[in-house]
């Protein structure tokens, strides 16, 4: 814009040194170039102008462009974040159960093992006790001659009399244990 200016006013200048020097006819034809200058310079000017202008507002344009996208990206990252914190809290909670689960497991092994212990002993329990239960049912079986059916889930088996044999079948579930037991005496009786 300065030089424009500038131009200008080095054309006034030489113009009023040809007019004073110059015939009019110099004069005329440096007074029109002068103009065309001047048209020329202010045709300069308002292109230059309106490329500003145009610029400007590509740029005020670009601006509100990449305002909007730092917005959508701020909502955006803002999202992540509260997603990030979701997801930090639900590994904590799962961190939680975790520990308590592994607890949990922990105490139903020793329970396991305590139970597992339990269960020796009865079973060296029964061990110690199964010859005598055999010796028992051995001198029951001589006192009184009766023979039991061990394998049936009835209470059966037979008498043994010197002379004969009576058999003899009882429906636990049916009949009461002191019924089984008079039968059994009447039978042993007889």
């Amino acid at each position: 814009m300065s030089q424009i200016l500038e131009t200008s006013n080095f054309l006034d200048e030489l113009a009023k040194e040809f007019s004073i020097n110059q015939d009019g006819a110099n004069i005329q034809s440096i007074s029109n170039l002068q103009e065309q200058i001047k048209e020329f310079n202010l045709q300069k000017e308002n292109l230059i102008k309106q490329t500003i202008t145009e610029i400007t507002k590509q740029n005020e344009e670009s601006k509100n462009s990449i305002k909007k996208k730092i917005q959508n990206l701020n909502e955006k990252l803002n999202q992540l974040q509260e997603q990030k914190k979701n997801q930090k809290n639900k590994s904590i909670e799962i961190s939680e159960k975790i520990h308590q689960l592994k607890n949990h497991i922990k105490s139903l092994k020793q329970e396991k093992k305590q139970t597992e212990m339990q269960l020796a002993e009865i079973e060296t329990r029964e061990l110690d006790q199964i010859p005598k239960k055999k010796l028992i049912r051995s001198l029951y079986a001589n006192i009184s001659n009766i023979r039991f059916d061990l394998n049936s889930q009835n209470i059966e088996g037979v008498i043994i009399d010197k002379q004969n044999l009576q058999e003899f079948q009882f429906d636990p579930d049916s009949n009461s244990s002191f019924y089984i037991t008079n039968k059994l005496w009447d039978l042993i009786d007889n």
